[in-house]
């Protein structure tokens, strides 16, 4: 779990690195790009190692950086847009039909 400690910051840029190929440098490039936000919720997050770096599990290419809820929403869906598709349709005709 991330406290805030140097220690733990380079693990988890060395924990990054190494599953994804994705340095510090290239992290905090991201985190800038993104101006500090969940690509997906747009919360801003002030710590860059607090963003989880998403990948397509298929190819390993980089997506960007989530919040943690939104990383595991998309591996839940098996990061597969057709059923997120389908989850948001079911939210949007639930609001409909039970007003």
């Amino acid at each position: 779990m991330y406290r805030g400690g140097v220690c733990c910051i380079e693990h988890a840029a060395k924990s990054a690195a190494k599953r994804h190929g994705v340095d510090i440098a290239q992290r905090l490039m991201l985190y800038a790009a993104q101006n500090g936000e969940c690509v997906l919720c747009g919360e801003f997050e002030p710590d860059p190692m607090r963003l989880t770096v998403d990948h397509d599990h298929a190819t390993g290419h980089i997506r960007g950086l989530l919040c943690n809820t939104h990383n595991v929403g998309l591996g839940r869906f098996g990061d597969d847009p057709v059923r997120l598709r389908q989850a948001a349709n079911y939210l949007e005709r639930s609001r409909i039909e039970f007003r």
